[in-house]
């Protein structure tokens, strides 16, 4: 290596040691004005942490009060407990912790813990904690050469909010955190407020569209007519109502109109009261499910009506089948239909509810269905009957004028419907085959009617269970229009509250 080379590393070792050295020499002068300005602010004997540092009892030490909310934990709307993490910084006037910055290297600030020097003692009011802690004992504080004291830190409250439910999920809550001294009197202490949202994140439930701060004085029964300063922030909250539109509204909206399918089933079907009574035990589990999420007041939340009245409607679809069923089974038992309901299966009735009645067998007459168009086939058939009954006794009698001194006696045989005699006259042969005629004639007629009479009586009872299941489709689709209407208004009572 060259002599200039050798010459130039020396130079920069020399340079990077004197610098080292420097440093700690500085380090070490810092050090020994933070020790020096500490021994002097704290081990003497004018300063004591009991005491307000103020040099005439008189003055009033002033705080400034700056509240910052940056999440919202937790709302218990059950409990009615507000969980939030908020910044809190605080500056007052310490009148025995000052210094000449020139004395202690320019020193203009030092960071020391807030245990050992004067606090004053502010306490949240509204704290549902089990134990009311001085929080601003265990933080730091920093104070400057003025004796301008600033503390702040970064704490989490748990205090009590007024939840309001009448409109969940699509509320706006208020909840109130108020600060003040607790022995502190307005002679001694006073405090002034300031609130800031710039901080807030929504946690995906709540938003926070305003912050306000008033300060206020409060005279206490404990202490009449000592006045004690306090700030109150109000912070206005936001719901965000998706999660219980979606999982709330939704179903109990769909199982709703599920409910009314139950009105178009057929009457003779089995599955219209199953179906009422499982969407009656869903919505029964729904109501459950709101009543868990808001508080026990006498204040009913307007989904919780809602789901009442869709309950309420629910029951009603379910009492509304179960008379349709009953009805139309009554027409199995043969019962004739009342004449207030003969009313209801009017024609134009039919048309306006537009219940089709082609494939029912029913009567053309409007006043009493069935009865004209059977009477007037039985009138017809029974005078076409007694007219040939006329006709062939005219005949047999119109034979018979002289009447027969001996009875016949014969033997004869019978082939086919003639019966043949070899001894007696061609007359008497013709007589008795008419007879016998006349006779298969009546048991013809005796046979037919005794099955008109009993198909007579199936028609009637078909005519009669056709009457009924044309009640019961009546009703139904009268009970399904209800019950629309009814799904309806409460539908619209729930955006009425929506929009307030």
């Amino acid at each position: 290596m060259s002599f200039p080379t050798n010459l130039v590393l020396q130079f920069f070792i020399l340079i990077s040691a004197n610098l080292q050295a420097m440093c700690v020499i500085s380090v070490s002068m810092t050090d020994e004005y933070h020790t020096g300005l500490l021994t002097t602010l704290f081990n003497g004997s004018r300063y004591d942490t009991r005491v307000r540092p103020v040099r005439d009892p008189k003055t009033v030490t002033e705080l400034e009060l700056q509240f910052f909310i940056a999440h919202v934990l937790d709302m218990d709307e059950r409990k009615q407990t507000l969980t939030s993490s908020t910044w809190l910084t605080m500056i007052w006037m310490d009148e025995f912790l000052t210094w000449e910055p020139s004395e202690y290297g320019n020193i203009t600030k030092i960071v020391v813990p807030a245990k050992n020097i004067w606090l004053p003692d502010i306490y949240f009011y509204e704290s549902a904690t089990q134990s009311h802690r001085h929080f601003m004992e265990t933080e730091l504080a920093k104070i400057h050469y003025n004796g301008k004291i600033m503390w702040g830190a970064p704490v989490i409250f748990k205090g009590y909010c007024l939840v309001r439910v009448k409109y969940f999920p699509f509320d706006n809550q208020e909840c109130q955190m108020k600060f003040g001294p607790w022995q502190h009197s307005g002679h001694e202490l006073i405090i002034n407020g300031t609130g800031y949202a710039d901080v807030f994140v929504s946690n995906g439930e709540w938003d926070m569209y305003d912050l306000s701060a008033k300060n206020n004085v409060e005279y206490y029964p404990d202490d009449p007519g000592v006045p004690f300063t306090d700030v109150t922030f109000t912070i206005y909250f936001q719901r965000r109502s998706l999660y219980y539109v979606f999982h709330l509204i939704t179903p109990c909206f769909l199982i709703a109109i599920m409910a009314s399918l139950a009105f178009l089933l057929p009457p003779e079907s089995q599955g219209k009261v199953n179906m009422g009574v499982t969407f009656l035990l869903s919505m029964t589990v729904f109501l459950m499910v709101v009543a868990d999420a808001v508080p026990h007041t006498n204040e009913v939340p307007i989904i919780g009506q809602y789901f009442a009245i869709t309950m309420i409607l629910v029951s009603l679809s379910l009492l509304m089948n179960v008379t349709v069923a009953s009805l139309y089974y009554r027409g199995n038992e043969g019962r004739y239909l009342p004449t207030w309901a003969k009313m209801m299966i009017h024609r134009r009735i039919l048309a306006i509810l537009r219940i089709p009645t082609k494939h029912l067998q029913l009567s053309e007459d409007d006043s009493s269905p069935g009865y004209g168009k059977y009477y007037m086939m039985q009138g017809r058939k029974h005078k076409e009957r007694n007219g040939y009954m006329k006709k062939t006794k005219d005949k047999f009698n119109e034979m018979h004028m002289t009447p027969l001194v001996t009875p016949p006696s014969y033997e004869g045989v019978l082939q086919g419907e003639t019966v043949v005699h070899a001894s007696k006259s061609s007359d008497e042969v013709r007589l008795m085959s008419s007879m016998l005629k006349e006779l298969g004639i009546i048991k013809d007629l005796l046979k037919n009617k005794a099955g008109e009479e009993r198909t007579t009586t199936q028609s009637n009872h078909k005519r009669i269970k056709n009457e009924w299941l044309l009640l019961s489709r009546v009703l139904d689709r009268f009970f399904f229009f209800v019950y629309v209407v009814g799904n309806l208004l409460a539908l619209f009572l729930l955006l009425i509250g929506i929009y307030n």
